[in-house]
C-alpha cells in the first residue's frame, strides 16, 4: 500500500517493523526478509519509485541489524546468502515458497551481505565461500545495479577475509578473459547464412550477455584489487595482462561500437585498480609499459582518421584518464 502511494516514510516504517523481527524470530529468517523486500516485488527498475523504495528498505534493514549481536548477524548473513542462491536451499519455507529474487530485491540482499561482511570482519570467514559464490554468480547478472552490488560485496569480502582476495580476483579476471574471447569469437563468426553463425536474434542476446558478464567480472576484480592491502606481483601481472588485452580492442575494428566501449572501459577500470593497489617498486618496474599503453590510447582518441566515432573515442579517453588519476 505504501509503495503504491509512493510514501518513503511509510515504506521505511513498514520495513523497519519487519526488520525488527530479525532480532527475535527463529527459523523463519528467509520468510521475514522476503516480507521486508516485498514492496520491490514486481516493481520495474525504471520506475521512479524503485530507487526510493530500495534505499528505504536497505536503511531499515541496516538499522535493525545494527542492534543485533554477532551471532544473530551471522545467522542473518547466511539467510541473505541463501536467498541470493549462494547457499543450498534446504529449509521448508525456502524450498516450498522460494522463487528467484527480482533485480531490486537482489540488489538489497547483496548490499546487506556486503555491509554485514564489513561489520563482522574476520567473523565472516565461515561464510567466505558462500560470499565468494554470491559475488561471482551475481557479477554476470543482466541488471547493472546487481553487478555493481556484486562488486561491492567482493570488495567487502577482500577487506574482511584477506586470504580470499587473491583467489576471488583471479577467478573474476579469468572469467572476464573468457567473456572477452567469446565476444571476439562471436564477432568473427562466419557471414550470415552459414550454419555456424547463430541467428541474428540469438547473436544479439549472446552479445548482450557477454558484455554484461565482462563488465561484472572486471568490476568485481577491480573492487577486490582496490580493497586488498597488498596484492602479489603475480596477481598484478595477470590483471595488467587482462587490462591490456581489453584496452587494445580500441585499435581494431572487429567489434561493434558498443562492445568496443565495454571492453575498453572494463580494461581501464582494471588498470586503474592495478595502479591504485600496486606497490611503488612494482610500479617502477612497469612504468614504461604503463606509459606506452596510456600514450597509445590518448593518441588514438585524437586520431581523426580512426574508424571509431568521435563519441566512442571520447568515452574511451575518459576511462583512460580516470585510470591515470588512480
Amino acid at each position: 500500500r505504501h509503495a503504491k502511494a509512493g510514501s518513503r516514510a511509510g515504506i521505511a516504517g513498514s520495513g523497519g517493523c519487519l526488520a525488527s523481527l530479525l532480532k527475535e524470530v527463529e527459523g523463519t529468517l528467509q520468510t521475514t526478509i522476503r516480507a521486508t523486500l516485498s514492496p520491490l516485488r514486481g516493481l520495474p527498475s525504471e520506475s521512479p519509485l524503485h530507487a526510493t523504495i530500495r534505499a528505504a528498505l536497505a536503511d531499515a534493514l541496516r538499522r535493525g541489524l545494527g542492534e543485533t549481536n554477532e551471532r544473530r548477524q551471522r545467522e542473518v548473513l547466511r539467510a541473505l546468502l541463501t536467498l541470493a542462491g549462494a547457499v543450498d536451499r534446504h529449509r521448508d519455507d525456502v524450498t516450498a515458497k522460494g522463487r528467484p529474487l527480482g533485480d531490486g530485491e537482489l540488489q538489497v540482499v547483496l548490499a546487506e551481505c556486503a555491509h554485514l561482511t564489513a561489520s563482522l570482519g574476520a567473523a565472516a570467514a565461515p561464510e567466505a565461500e558462500a560470499l565468494e559464490r554470491a559475488a561471482l554468480t551475481s557479477s554476470s547478472d543482466p541488471a547493472f545495479g546487481v553487478r555493481c552490488e556484486a562488486a561491492a560485496l567482493g570488495g567487502a569480502l577482500a577487506l574482511s577475509v584477506p586470504d580470499r582476495a587473491a583467489s576471488l580476483a583471479t577467478m573474476a579476471l579469468r572469467g572476464a578473459t573468457a567473456e572477452h574471447h567469446a565476444l571476439v569469437d562471436l564477432a568473427s563468426a562466419p557471414p550470415a547464412g552459414a550454419q555456424a553463425r547463430p541467428r541474428q536474434k540469438d547473436a544479439a542476446q549472446l552479445l548482450r550477455g557477454g558484455m554484461c558478464a565482462l563488465h561484472g567480472g572486471t568490476a568485481l576484480a577491480s573492487a577486490v584489487l582496490r580493497a586488498s592491502a597488498e596484492s602479489t606481483p603475480y596477481l598484478l601481472d595477470e590483471a595488467l595482462a587482462v587490462a591490456e588485452g581489453l584496452v587494445m580492442r580500441q585499435h581494431d575494428d572487429l567489434l561493434s561500437a558498443g562492445a568496443l566501449v565495454v571492453c575498453a572501459r572494463a580494461g581501464w577500470g582494471v588498470l586503474g585498480a592495478v595502479v591504485a593497489s600496486a606497490s611503488h617498486s612494482w610500479l617502477r618496474t612497469r612504468a614504461r609499459r604503463l606509459s606506452e599503453v596510456w600514450q597509445r590510447s590518448i593518441e588514438w582518441a585524437g586520431d581523426e582518421s580512426s574508424q571509431a566515432a568521435a563519441e566512442v573515442r571520447l568515452t574511451c579517453l575518459e576511462a583512460c584518464l580516470s585510470s591515470v588519476a588512480a
